[in-house]
């Protein structure tokens, strides 16, 4: 004869579980991910917590200089929040699609969430004003003006939404230089990259091939030279993806950035 097994759960426990999942959600460890309130997210803070969401100034703010921020270069956004009980919130650089800008870099009792798309608080606190910062590494060149979503939840159900729009410093280009013993052609390359260069010093030298957020894609050389004329032949395709990109030559001479377009 076959039984029937019943489990029976405590009613804290039930209560947890409907309470902790439920439409009231409650986040102490910071937002899921994609609740900025920016056009791509589509959602805030009252998703979860209720109440309205009302639009306030000067709750994110930077150390990006007036004329605008210079693409590949690192700063910091500052996150102050004000308001009586627990707060929390979500930030995140985002074009109209939802789609990230630069990167980010997490800072103390921040994590990112979101596939790193975004930043979210540790845990709440009733600090009033409660200040948080974080680093944004900014785009490549020509991506112009980038806007900085944020939501915030003080006291559970009042939710406000502030943004922050960093411009592009068109006038600063990648530090670069004129050097007649550096060849670097095609450029703009799309398949094949060739490199001439004259050294009458004898050392390490080393060409890497670097992002515009400053991650080094690839080692090109890294050899012991002495005084010559080197050429260097590299591959891009497939492997490189078409972007602007760096091409840094060290050497006992100092370090050099030459821009590479790659198509």
């Amino acid at each position: 004869m076959k039984t029937k097994s019943f489990l029976f759960l405590p009613i804290a426990s039930l209560l947890i579980i409907i309470y902790g999942f439920g439409g009231s959600t409650k986040w102490p460890g910071g937002s899921p991910g994609g609740y900025t309130g920016s056009p791509g997210d589509g959602k805030d803070c009252t998703n979860c917590h209720g109440g309205n969401a009302s639009q306030v100034a000067g709750w994110i703010t930077s150390d990006i200089p007036p004329e605008g921020y210079i693409p590949g270069e690192t700063y910091t956004i500052s996150l102050s929040v004000s308001g009586t009980g627990d707060k929390g919130f979500e930030v995140s650089p985002q074009d109209l699609q939802g789609n990230l800008i630069g990167s980010l870099i997490d800072g103390p009792g921040i994590h990112l969430v979101a596939g790193n798309t975004a930043v979210t608080q540790d845990d709440a606190t009733s600090a009033n004003p409660a200040q948080w910062q974080f680093e944004w590494i900014a785009p490549e060149e020509g991506t112009g003006d980038v806007t900085f979503y944020g939501a915030f939840t003080v006291n559970k159900p009042v939710t406000r939404l502030s943004t922050l729009v960093a411009q592009e410093n068109t006038g600063v280009s990648i530090p670069e230089h004129e050097n007649p013993q550096v060849n670097i052609f095609p450029n703009p390359a799309s398949k094949d990259l060739h490199i001439t260069y004259h050294t009458e010093e004898t050392g390490a030298l080393t060409i890497d091939l670097i992002s515009m957020n400053g991650t080094i894609i690839r080692i090109l050389e890294k050899m012991i030279s002495g005084a010559g004329v080197y050429t260097f032949d590299h591959e891009l395709a497939p492997s490189i993806q078409p972007g602007i990109y760096i091409v840094r030559i060290s050497s006992p001479a100092g370090a050099e950035n030459h821009r590479l377009i790659v198509r």
